[in-house]
């Protein structure tokens, strides 16, 4: 299975976190269903706790965004884990 997600600015102006704007960088994911999970990053690191690291599959996942400076990278590793355990 294969997903991309987009980064994402979501502190504009004084809306804060209300308006957003998708930008050109991707989080990327290519992974097989496995009997425990087996990742491998191709590029920053996360965290251990990472939204991937509790599911049942294998894979790599590749990230244009940054981590930490504010444009998604946890949100876009949300959703890939939720397209991955089908409930998007």
């Amino acid at each position: 299975m294969d997903v991309r997600v987009t980064a994402s600015i979501a502190s504009l102006c004084p809306s804060f976190d209300v308006l957003a704007m998708a930008i050109e960088l991707w989080l990327e994911v290519e992974a097989e269903r496995s009997d425990r999970p087996e990742w491998r990053f191709e590029s920053a690191q996360p965290p251990d706790d990472h939204p991937f690291a509790r599911l049942s599959f294998r894979g790599t996942v590749k990230s244009d965004i940054p981590l930490g400076v504010g444009l998604g990278s946890s949100a876009a590793a949300r959703v890939a884990a939720l397209r991955l355990e089908g409930l998007h």
